[in-house]
């Protein structure tokens, strides 16, 4: 995961080809995250699918209640599957505020629904309403989430 987003800031960072096109690295840095929760979605799906499979639970991801998918598969680890995930309870936090930008982004042209809820976010700042991230947002948010998924898988 790292390598792929690494080689796109490598390609969009270097290319005289991309020069005179202004923001479209803002877009890119936008894309990547959106990459990297379907990414982190997929992931924990599969995790939890091993996790019922391994521990012959009659319980599935998809009987649990919670505000959200990610929230879903959080609380499946911890609560049916007995996956302890304290020692990556920042990076959930974070990861939950990346997926509230993710949506911001898919589902509001990148405008923040509700800047107060991503607004204390190193390396994310605002033109208006319009969301706008760093490359080291970016950077931060792969190594959180490999951190994340590396905790779900090992238990």
């Amino acid at each position: 995961m790292r390598i792929y987003f690494h080689k796109i800031f490598e390609v969009v960072g270097t290319s005289t080809e991309f020069s005179d096109l202004g923001h479209f690295t803002s877009y890119v840095k936008l894309d990547m995250l959106c990459n990297l929760y379907s990414c982190l979605d997929f992931w924990l799906k599969q995790i939890c699918k091993q996790k019922q499979l391994s521990l012959k639970l009659n319980l599935k991801f998809k009987d649990i209640k919670a505000d959200d998918e990610f929230a879903v598969y959080h609380k499946y680890l911890v609560k049916v599957a007995g996956v302890n995930m304290d020692d990556v309870n920042k990076e959930y936090i974070n990861l939950q505020k990346l997926r509230v930008i993710r949506n911001s982004i898919i589902h509001a042209g990148s405008h923040a629904v509700d800047i107060k809820k991503i607004s204390d976010i190193p390396g994310v700042t605002f033109h208006e309403t319009l969301i706008c991230v760093s490359k080291e947002y970016v950077i931060n948010s792969i190594e959180e989430a490999e951190k994340y998924l590396l905790s779900a898988s090992n238990a």
